[in-house]
């Protein structure tokens, strides 16, 4: 089990972090309400580097319609 470090809130970002107590590693949960992204880190230097940066600019993602009669959102 991951034991509960914090949450951030940027205004750019938020994230989730919390640390393995055996093996000492930091797992970070980096969001915006439409991008989400999840690393782990070996030191705080590290983590912390990676929590205060915002997601770039540049954003690939999959659109999937069920439906055809659905348009695809630009």
């Amino acid at each position: 089990m991951l034991d509960y470090i914090a949450h951030m809130q940027f205004r750019t970002h938020a994230v989730h972090i919390r640390q393995d107590p055996e093996s000492g590693r930091i797992y970070c949960f980096k969001y915006t309400p439409s991008r989400c992204d999840l690393a782990s880190f070996e030191s705080g230097d590290q983590a912390a580097d990676y929590i205060l940066e915002p997601f770039t600019s540049l954003v690939w993602y999959v659109s999937v319609v069920e439906d055809t009669n659905q348009q695809i959102p630009e």
